[in-house]
């Protein structure tokens, strides 16, 4: 299945959140049944529909390509009015307008359908069905996702929560899923087939032990009395025991304390963050602390660290940390793959994008009443800024990462004093260099272009874009 929504408005499906009458939702030009079980927007079936993927489209007059992505949140606003949040996702290739013209008998859509603003459910696999036209949707929305034998599997998060908190979770590693990919993340509901086992306990302390490389606690009141976060529990505070802190992580989702746990012990408060601002921060330390999955045998890269701009060695193939009784020489030539530089690419927009927005943030304190900034995620991959001096744009940029899937773009990180919109028309492309192993970032078009010394750390890339942005305020 797949959820359709069509707007009358051509400036919508920009990220802000979409408001459609109550009586439009899941009801016109949707199967009966499909409506019967969807129709209430009850928490429930809400959770469903925010596992399956959208496709956000335009009437006809409006002319303009449909979108990817997926519902984050769906809530009656008034007696009347439903208000949607989203996420728009990048996709290789995706339906044009008149795909979904010429698509409309297999994809469900019929008539003036096109022609109305709704919400409806598509009972059709949009991933079959797009890839019998040469088109293929991420892997988390077009094939088996949970393949993997969780018996011998090495996570990189397992989440450790109690069932009254289910929706708030379920968004959470919805969005670790998507971020860090299929099978990367332990949450039950990924695993119902699997779990559903004699002795699950002793598979549950294996997992929450030893076979994942962080694990992130959802503390709160109700977490000390339910059986199974008690079993999950006692395995992680032998973690904490051991000194390995950096394995644990605390989200604290309400009031109420975990025995074990100590006033002095750091925890993220997710009553005043979404489930998605948690996700990304749980990225960031999965990112910091292992740089992919554990106990797979593959030398992973490591998230960019701060550095002097010349000296661009951010990732290494080898080289043991400080004290660790293994040798240093582990490198083995060719050993840089195109997984490994993705990663280190995807790592380093993130790094990239904080940068900006907190060296805005830092700008409009330093000047207080006359500078002003907006920044913001349009979604995992790309984001925009805008820098105001006495209320009125004096710059502005769109950053975004590409995976080679655009139209004559390779793999990098763009920039653009355009924005987003236009993504085949860019200032500067930062794409991934390697020397003996070590990765690095290399300017293609910009003042950097041509310098090949120059292989630039993940910090001075960041300042570079930043400059760049800055550069018209003087």
């Amino acid at each position: 299945m797949f959820n359709l929504l069509v707007s009358s408005n051509e400036n919508d499906w920009n990220g802000e959140p979409f408001v459609l009458e109550r009586s439009r939702c899941v009801s016109e030009y949707t199967d009966p049944e499909i409506a019967a079980r969807f129709g209430e927007l009850n928490a429930e079936q809400v959770r469903e529909l925010c596992s399956l993927p959208c496709v956000f489209a335009y009437e006809n007059q409006c002319a303009k390509d449909p979108k990817f992505g997926v519902l984050r949140s769906v809530k009656a606003r008034a007696a009347r009015d439903v208000r949607i949040e989203y996420s728009i996702m990048p996709c290789e290739q995706f339906a044009t307008a008149p795909d979904l013209e010429s698509m409309g008998r297999l994809l469900d859509i019929h008539g003036f359908e096109m022609n109305r603003a709704h919400w409806a459910v598509k009972d059709v696999d949009l991933a079959r069905e797009l890839a019998l036209k040469g088109m293929t949707l991420p892997g988390w929305a077009s094939a088996p996702r949970r393949s993997v034998d969780i018996e011998r599997h090495t996570f990189d998060v397992a989440l450790s929560f109690p069932g009254e908190h289910r929706s708030y979770v379920d968004r959470v590693a919805e969005e670790l899923d998507y971020v860090l990919g299929a099978e990367a993340c332990f949450y039950d509901r990924f695993y119902e087939a699997q779990l559903a086992r004699p002795n699950l306990d002793v598979l549950l302390q294996e997992i929450y032990g030893e076979r994942s490389g962080l694990v992130v606690v959802f503390v709160c009141g109700e977490y000390d009395a339910k059986l199974w976060c008690g079993i999950e529990w006692r395995k992680i505070r032998e973690r904490g025991a051991a000194g390995i802190d950096r394995e644990i992580m605390y989200v604290r989702l309400g009031e109420g304390e975990v025995a074990g746990m100590t006033r002095v012990d750091g925890y993220l408060d997710a009553r005043e963050r979404s489930p998605e601002e948690v996700a990304r921060m749980i990225v960031e330390r999965v990112r910091l602390g292992s740089g992919g999955v554990r106990g797979t045998g593959q030398v992973e890269t490591e998230r960019p660290s701060p550095g002097r701009g010349g000296e661009g060695v951010r990732t290494s193939l080898g080289g043991a940390a400080l004290g660790e009784p293994r040798s240093a020489d582990l490198m083995i030539s060719g050993t840089v793959t195109d997984a490994m530089r993705q990663r280190f690419l995807t790592a380093a927009f993130d790094f990239i994008a904080d940068n900006v927005e907190n060296s805005a943030k830092a700008l409009q304190a330093a000047h207080v009443g006359s500078v002003e900034y907006i920044a913001s995620r349009i979604d995992a991959t790309s984001f925009e800024a805008t820098l105001f001096v006495g209320g009125r744009r004096r710059g502005h940029c769109g950053i975004w990462l590409t995976t080679g899937g655009e139209p004559g773009l390779g793999v990098g990180i763009c920039y653009s004093a355009q924005g987003v919109g236009n993504r085949n028309a860019f200032n500067e492309m930062l794409t991934v260099g390697d020397d003996a192993g070590e990765m690095f970032l290399r300017a293609t078009i910009g003042d950097w272009a041509g310098r090949m010394e120059d292989q630039l750390s993940a910090e001075a890339a960041a300042e570079y874009l930043w400059q760049r942005l800055k550069g018209p305020l003087g």
